[in-house]
């Protein structure tokens, strides 16, 4: 039985990955910070799970984990950081403490949990799919430290693989563009202003429309499993072709 850990799996992008590896029978470890989120995701799930109630920003959170992991003998061969927090603003008002979340959380809580999953993945010959982002290739304004935290990111990723590929490990990023999650204030608003922003964020896309979970958890699994299984330090943008044109949101 294969075995899969996803971070941020209770919605969004990470809940899409997660029913898409359970539907092929994959063990998932659903691993986020709020548990009735997890539960609920949990339950939509056709194959075994674990859920996993810890805060990868948080160093002591990861020693948790281990101990977690053992008591349920883990063998996860595949890890998908997509655990991530964006908080747009203007650089003269931005303050240290938004840096540091956005980077807490979008990269070292990524690089600590593939430290600690580093054995087993190395033993299974497994794979590591970051959740990067279009913003790490291209920046647009009021988004400096998500921006950054995702570039460094990118450029972990491909440093990571250039390690791992003598071991028989493949580490690759998804960079979504805009995908209509929980992460943006408009996700599930019945607002007029709100469905009117969706519908220009929608035409700004050369395919006419805002991603979904779904698009971006099928490029995850292709970077995760076999059939990707000469792909390694890639970049992979999912975006409707935004990032061809000139027309930033």
């Amino acid at each position: 039985m294969k075995e899969v850990l996803i971070t941020g799996a209770g919605s969004g992008i990470g809940l899409a990955a997660s029913q898409l590896f359970s539907q092929n029978n994959w063990k998932v470890y659903l691993l986020g910070r709020n548990e009735s989120k997890l539960l609920n995701a949990q339950k939509s799930l056709p194959f075994k799970s674990e859920i996993l109630p810890i805060d990868v920003s948080q160093p002591s959170e990861c020693a948790k984990l281990k101990l977690k992991l053992q008591e349920l003998s883990s063998n996860i061969s595949v890890l998908v950081n997509n655990a991530g927090i964006y908080r747009p603003s203007q650089f003269d008002k931005e303050t240290d403490l938004l840096w540091h979340e956005q980077f807490e959380t979008n990269l070292f809580g990524a690089v600590r949990l593939t430290r600690l999953l580093w054995p087993q993945i190395i033993a299974n010959k497994g794979a590591v799919v970051n959740v990067s982002s279009t913003l790490g290739l291209r920046p647009i304004e009021n988004t400096g430290a998500y921006s950054a935290s995702k570039a460094a990111l990118n450029n972990w990723t491909q440093t990571l693989a250039l390690e791992a590929g003598p071991l028989g490990v493949r580490v690759n990023a998804i960079c979504p563009g805009l995908v209509d999650t929980p992460i943006h204030h408009f996700h599930g608003s019945d607002k007029k202003e709100h469905q009117d922003l969706r519908s220009r964020l929608d035409k700004m896309q050369p395919l006419q429309r805002m991603g979904k979970p779904e698009n971006i958890a099928q490029a995850i699994y292709f970077a995760a499993t076999e059939s990707s299984e000469w792909m390694t330090g890639s970049l992979i943008s999912v975006d409707g072709g935004i990032s061809l044109t000139t027309r930033d949101p």
